[in-house]
């Protein structure tokens, strides 16, 4: 074990003749390249899937309707997160962080084949079974009022549900894995050289991790829309527990239990962040296909038999407003801004970055209220548009969708505080035998997030409720009430920034206390010699 873990904590590449003051990548650049491509593939196969899920279910032969098709990808994204500290625990305590990445690879492949069966005729037959006819409504469950007691308005079972949820599921389970374990795999390569070199290394990680996006958003969501799918606890209350004070724990085990104590509250109060930020691929892609989405038309001239060729903006690209946003502003941070502060000693701490975050994507979650409000509006007042992608209406309103935009940016000038500081947070506050234990919780936590999203959405479903249920169509939201959704998620999100808020700086004391307390002990230290 102790051999395993030395290696472990090893960068790949070394060159101890190395001068530090050139750079604090010198010499690590191509273990560090080499780190960050992987990611940048790695989350060019996640948004493969998951841009262009809810419009996928939407689809032929699947049609499943809009809550349903939102709740998939929650759940996804909700088991990818969830066994993030399963991986994490098993790379710490067995395989090691780089094998337990390589494994990662077979579920993900496995997963992914899925998908390719599931789009054509024979095999997705196979699979599946035949293709589920709509159920007959009664008159009843057509009309605005309500359905009288008497009257059952029957519904239709997602088609291909357990095989589709399968391959989601080893997909989750491989994501999960390379979560848990790359991120502080990548931060090992330079933690040597000093809190400077870790804190570069996630802005730049996290900037890979939006390149990946946007190549993926920029290709496949284009093709997939447009052509097809083929608190802290005090110090010493665990003190007892320590042989040194007669307990029967070894002093590092108690230490391990204190830091994660002081770590979970700060990963609980960011569910309600990573539940906002998972709207992006679901409630805010569902709202984007009700919105105007422009296309444009070359070769119209019918006459000489030109064929017609239309464009239509993919409304995933949409998520891409987030990841450029992120690509130009990270190395503005990491260059500018960062410096600046660092010498004018503002530099805020982590958990104050986290703060600043949740307000952003609290605004995020408001402003997607406030045009679903509006969207509503126009559709009462004009009616809608029929909007066709591949062989599905969507009934939208005559609202352009660079409405959204906003809550896109604010999502992305979110993830420049939140989600960057939540992994330097994790990885720094981890003793050093359960760092990828811990940025496994991370992601679990996140997970959590996602799955709030998706009971939420089931809970507003609710018949006695009502805001997300709709039997006049399938996959449309106009009959609905999603702007209330998002005004709940804004309305949690900010209660929880308040008790963050008081979270943050009970550690950032406690943090500033255990400093100073070192401190004094060196300088007595010193004092004696």
């Amino acid at each position: 074990m102790a051999s395993r873990d030395a290696s472990e904590n090893t960068p790949l590449l070394d060159s101890s003749s190395v001068c530090r003051t050139v750079s604090v990548f010198q010499g690590r650049r191509l273990a560090c390249a080499t780190i960050l491509l992987a990611e940048s593939l790695e989350r060019v196969a996640f948004y493969g899937i998951t841009s262009n899920l809810v419009l996928f279910l939407n689809s032929s032969p699947f049609y499943w309707d809009g809550t349903e098709a939102s709740q998939a990808p929650l759940m996804f994204m909700g088991v990818t997160y969830l066994i993030s500290p399963f991986a994490g625990w098993l790379a710490d305590a067995y395989l090691g962080k780089f094998w337990t990445i390589a494994g990662s690879l077979i579920l993900y492949f496995l997963g992914m084949l899925f998908f390719p069966f599931i789009t054509y005729d024979y095999s997705r037959n196979a699979l599946c079974g035949d293709e589920i006819a709509f159920p007959v409504q009664p008159a009843e469950c057509l009309s605005s009022n309500s359905t009288p007691s008497n009257v059952t308005c029957p519904t239709r079972a997602p088609y291909c549900g357990p095989v589709i949820y399968i391959g989601l599921v080893l997909i989750a389970l491989g994501v999960g894995t390379v979560k848990s374990n790359i991120t502080p795999f990548g931060a090992d390569q330079v933690k040597d050289r000093g809190p400077e070199a870790t804190r570069r290394f996630f802005n730049w990680f996290y900037w890979c991790i939006n390149l990946g996006a946007i190549l993926s958003l920029g290709g496949v969501a284009y093709i997939q829309q447009n052509i097809n799918f083929q608190l802290g606890a005090k110090p010493t209350m665990l003190d007892g527990a320590k042989v040194t004070y007669g307990g029967r724990f070894p002093e590092e085990k108690v230490e391990e239990v204190k830091a994660l104590l002081k770590i979970l509250p700060v990963f609980f109060a960011l569910i309600p962040y990573w539940t906002v930020y998972f709207q992006m691929q679901t409630t805010y892609f569902l709202q984007s296909l009700h919105l105007r989405i422009p296309d444009t038309s070359t070769g119209t001239n019918s006459s000489a038999g030109t064929d017609q060729m239309t464009f239509r903006f993919p409304a995933a690209w949409l998520t891409m407003f987030d990841a450029l946003l992120i690509l130009m502003l990270i190395p503005l941070k990491d260059k500018v801004v960062d410096p600046i502060l660092k010498r004018r000693g503002l530099l805020p701490s982590s958990l104050k970055r986290i703060a600043v975050g949740m307000f952003f994507v609290m605004c995020s979650a408001v402003a997607a209220g406030i045009l679903e409000t509006k969207r509503l509006e126009i559709i009462k007042s004009n009616g809608t548009f029929d909007q066709v992608f591949g062989d599905v209406i969507y009934y939208a309103a005559d609202l352009p969708i660079w409405w959204q935009v906003p809550q896109y940016v604010l999502i992305g000038i979110s993830e420049i505080f939140a989600s960057i500081a939540g992994l330097e947070f994790a990885y720094l506050a981890a003793p050093k035998s359960m760092q990828s234990a811990i940025m496994g919780l991370f992601f679990f936590f996140s997970g959590i997030g996602s799955f709030v999203g998706s009971g939420l959405l089931s809970i507003v479903s609710l018949k006695g409720i009502g805001w997300m249920s709709s039997h006049k169509d399938f996959g449309n939201i106009n009959d609905s009430q999603l702007n209330y959704y998002f005004f709940l998620l804004a309305g949690i999100q900010g209660l929880t920034l308040l008790v963050f808020l008081i979270v943050s700086v009970k550690y950032d004391k406690q943090k500033s206390s255990r400093a100073g307390s070192q401190r004094q002990g060196i300088t007595s230290s010193w004092s004696h010699d």
